[in-house]
């Protein structure tokens, strides 16, 4: 199961818009959101360009398939921020193995 690599521990935080007491949309804010667990591997220069990327330090997080990770969230881990720049969720009956794989940058 691809879950017994998920050998790390990333922050997750999303900006999310700041309310007055009347409802109304002031501004954003970082929010810190829960935790999630992944495995995290650096991506080729050919994978990059494949999803039309620009190469910086591109990786990939494999994490849940219901972790609650958004495209433009900011994942910490180790003193590092990485920008999540997509994110596709995998689920397939017959082979089973559900997961989310998380394009990020450093």
């Amino acid at each position: 199961m691809i879950t017994n690599w998920f050998d790390k521990t990333f922050t997750v935080k999303r900006n999310e818009w700041v309310q007055d007491s009347e409802g109304r949309a002031l501004d954003t804010a970082q929010v810190e959101l829960d935790s999630i667990e992944g495995n995290i591997q650096q991506a080729s220069a050919e994978y990059a360009e494949a999803m039309d990327l620009e190469f910086r330090k591109t990786f990939v997080l494999y994490t849940s398939f219901d972790a609650d990770v958004e495209e433009g969230d900011i994942l910490s881990y180790d003193g590092d921020e990485y920008t999540v720049a997509g994110v596709q969720r995998f689920y397939h009956e017959k082979v089973g193995n559900p997961h989310t794989r998380a394009i990020i940058h450093l």
